[in-house]
């Protein structure tokens, strides 16, 4: 079994304020996650549109390939739209979210094909807190081709932003220095 980590930061946008800072969060994920050892693949990628956020994905994922851990890694903007979750493509235009984003089921869907044992979603945009369950209902049972284990990050709540910029590298470094 492979276990596989995609890791997506959109820095510089078309239509949208950029956001520099999310090029330093790919690269400080991608370090976290080589230095564990637990990954097959760490796929970083950088300024993705819509369609290349979805070809890096099945790409990433051959049909076939059994996946132990799946690991997803999102900066940049986020946005709702009728009840749904939109990871931002460089492109995204509000008027077309899903031609220039990638809704959250729509990913669910592709990531749902490589049915993995583990499913982890770290999401750092505003809005990100898209409720997995929409009501106050039970969880649905499980099915075969369902997720078995899924956990879900967010940076802040479905209806909130996210704080952006550039982390203070004297804080970073203390910080680090202190965990090695």
């Amino acid at each position: 079994m492979t276990s596989t980590a995609i890791l997506v930061g959109n820095a510089t946008y078309l239509y949208e304020q950029d956001l520099p800072c999310c090029g330093n969060d790919v690269a400080s994920m991608s370090e976290l996650l080589r230095a564990t050892g637990r990954f097959d693949k760490v796929i970083d990628c950088i300024d993705l549109d819509a369609d290349s956020m979805r070809d890096t994905v099945r790409k990433a994922l051959p049909t076939g390939e059994e996946q132990n851990d799946l690991f997803f890694y999102f900066s940049g903007h986020g946005t709702q739209s009728n009840g749904e979750f939109y990871y931002c493509g460089t492109k995204f235009d509000s008027k077309r979210p899903n031609d220039t984003g990638v809704s959250h089921s729509e990913l669910h869907g592709l990531f749902r094909s490589a049915s993995p044992t583990t499913l982890i979603v770290v999401i750092d945009s505003c809005f990100s807190g898209t409720p997995l369950v929409k009501r106050e209902i039970a969880p649905p049972p499980l099915v075969g081709e369902g997720f078995r284990n899924v956990f879900q990050f967010a940076s802040s709540m479905n209806d909130q932003t996210s704080m952006g910029g550039e982390y203070p590298e004297r804080l970073y470094s203390r910080v680090y220095r202190s965990q090695r």
